[in-house]
């Protein structure tokens, strides 16, 4: 469900200006401004108004190539296509065609994705920013999302407490500081907290302005391959993009989850 109703035509170019992902190993946020293709790493907190979390991609990283895989954006993976490909020296290239299932398989390193899009409020101002989630950082915030649909200024934030998960309670258990010397090959992660705070009829009036950009924007590249690279990445440009580190927090994570479909694995 988006923030307003959808409206008929629109841009063909996607209006979002900022790429955000999270690693639950980490606990860390990472934002790419594609304008100035700066990257900002280390962030510990995001804040957000939500307009649309409803669609879901792939992301992830095809060693192959060297580059992030990019798609378009659906509601359903079991009913849509997902055009995947990758963007290499600046060119895109289209990988696969299909429902997820159909086509997981022969994308080594894709991971499902659930893209919160909304207008990100950094450094005193807004601007139009998809959030990708993947493993038990989705799992996490559709489970927040699906209880409150909240209308106001979401605070992402990264528990101080570290996690593994257990398959046989199936639940998340905390583990001591002490642990995190020990087991090489246990998954250590961050869990996402939420906080929301009300906003004012002006921001309020501003969210509703750039929902109705973004379901236009939707509408107009709702199938087929012209919305293939919708999620754009700093792999579009062969500039290096530009560090900027705000946070001095060691990683505490020792390996990578694997992520998969809903369906699969909770992480």
């Amino acid at each position: 469900m988006s923030r307003t109703k959808k409206v008929a035509g629109g841009a063909t170019t996607s209006p979002v200006k900022a790429n955000i992902t999270y690693k639950p190993n980490g606990g860390t946020f990472e934002i790419y401004f594609k304008d100035s293709k700066e990257k900002v790493e280390d962030l510990e907190s995001i804040q957000m108004i939500i307009l649309d979390a409803d669609r879901f991609s792939l992301s992830g990283y095809r060693k192959a190539s060297k580059s992030s895989y990019v798609s378009n954006y659906v509601h359903n993976t079991k009913k849509e296509d997902l055009v995947v490909g990758t963007f290499v020296n600046g060119k895109y290239q289209k990988l696969a065609q299909g429902k997820y299932q159909d086509i997981k398989e022969g994308l080594v390193g894709a991971k499902y994705t659930k893209n919160v899009i909304g207008l990100l409020f950094y450094e005193g101002e807004y601007l139009l920013a998809d959030l990708s989630l993947i493993g038990v950082a989705k799992t996490t915030f559709m489970d927040f999302y699906g209880k409150t649909r909240p209308d106001g200024l979401v605070t992402f934030t990264v528990s101080d407490a570290i996690y593994e998960y257990d398959e046989t309670a199936k639940e998340n258990i905390e583990i001591p500081e002490k642990r995190l010397k020990k087991g090489k090959m246990t998954t250590w992660f961050h869990l996402l907290q939420f906080d929301v705070e009300d906003i004012d009829s002006e921001t309020g009036g501003l969210a509703d302005k750039s929902d109705e950009e973004l379901q236009n924007y939707f509408d107009n590249n709702s199938s087929g391959e012209s919305s293939a690279p919708s999620v754009s990445t700093d792999d579009e440009d062969d500039d290096e993009p530009k560090i900027v580190s705000k946070s001095g927090r060691a990683s505490k994570a020792t390996t990578v989850v694997d992520e998969d479909d809903s369906d699969d694995l909770p992480f």
